[in-house]
C-alpha cells in the first residue's frame, strides 16, 4: 500500500531526484520506485536528477563492484518474476545516465539542489532506510530551503511532512512569505525513534498551486539527524 501510495506521488511530480549509494540495488522497494520513475520520464512527464551519494557514477552506470553484485544477487532472487527484474535492469540502465550531481564520501560540499524559477507546483519527497541509524535514538527530519527577495506569490501555505511506519503521519503547516529572506532555513517535517528493525521513513515538501508561476526558492535538500 505504501509503495503504491508512493507511485500516486510519483506520477503527480514534475522533478524527482534519484538518490544512488551503496545498497541502493540491495533494496526491491528502491528499485520497483526506480522503474515508476523511469516509466513517468519515458513519457515525457518527469525530470530526474540522479545523485550519487558516496559513490562512483561509472560504478552505478555499469553495475561494478558490490552495487552490481548486490543487484544481481537481488535479480537472482526474483527468477520467478522476469518481467520486474527486466524493468530495474532498465531502469538502471537509463536513470544513471541523466546529467547527474556526484557527492564524493569526503566531500564538504553544500550543493544547490534545485531553485525553482518558474513554479506552478512544488512537490519534494524522498525516503530513508533506518538500519543505519541508533537504536533507542530519536532523530529528525528537516527540509532546507531558501527564499530569495525576489520570491514571488508562495502564498498559498506549504507543508511538510514524515511518515513512520506505525507511527502515523507528522505534518507541519507554514508560509514560505514569512521565512527570512536569503537564507538557510531548516523546516523541521517531524521527529522518530530508531528502532532495532529495519523500517523506511518518507518525508515531504509540497504546496500544490496551479495557473499561478512562483519564483524565488530554492530547496537544497534534506537532512536527518539526532535531536540535541
Amino acid at each position: 500500500r505504501d509503495l503504491q501510495n508512493l507511485f500516486v506521488r510519483i506520477k503527480e511530480s514534475k522533478i524527482a531526484l534519484v538518490i544512488f549509494s551503496k545498497d541502493y540495488a540491495n533494496s526491491e522497494w528502491c528499485l520497483d520506485e526506480l522503474a515508476k520513475i523511469k516509466e513517468c520520464m519515458d513519457l515525457g512527464n518527469l525530470y530526474v536528477i540522479p545523485i550519487f551519494y558516496k559513490i562512483e557514477p561509472s560504478v552505478v552506470k555499469h553495475l561494478q563492484g558490490y552495487f552490481g553484485e548486490s543487484f544481481m544477487n537481488l535479480q537472482s532472487r526474483y527468477t520467478h518474476d522476469l518481467d520486474r527484474t527486466r524493468k530495474w535492469e532498465e531502469a538502471l540502465a537509463s536513470v544513471p545516465q541523466k546529467f547527474g550531481l556526484p557527492f564524493p564520501e569526503n566531500s564538504e560540499v553544500a550543493i544547490e539542489v534545485a531553485k525553482m524559477k518558474r513554479c506552478y507546483y512544488l512537490e519534494v519527497w524522498g525516503k530513508f532506510d533506518t538500519k543505519e541509524l541508533i537504536y533507542g535514538t530519536r532523530y529528525e527530519v528537516v527540509f532546507v530551503v531558501k527564499v530569495e527577495d525576489t520570491m514571488t506569490r508562495w502564498n498559498n501555505p506549504a507543508t511538510a511532512q514524515l511518515m513512520v511506519p506505525d507511527n502515523g503521519l507528522q505534518e507541519r503547516e507554514f508560509q514560505f512569505i514569512d521565512l527570512i529572506k536569503n537564507e538557510w532555513i531548516e523546516i523541521q517535517a517531524g521527529v522518530f525513534d530508531a528502532q532495532p528493525h529495519k523500517e523506511k521513513i518518507a518525508f515531504y515538501l509540497y504546496q500544490h498551486q496551479s495557473n499561478i508561476r512562483m519564483t524565488g526558492l530554492l530547496v537544497k535538500g534534506a537532512i536527518i539527524r539526532p535531536v540535541e
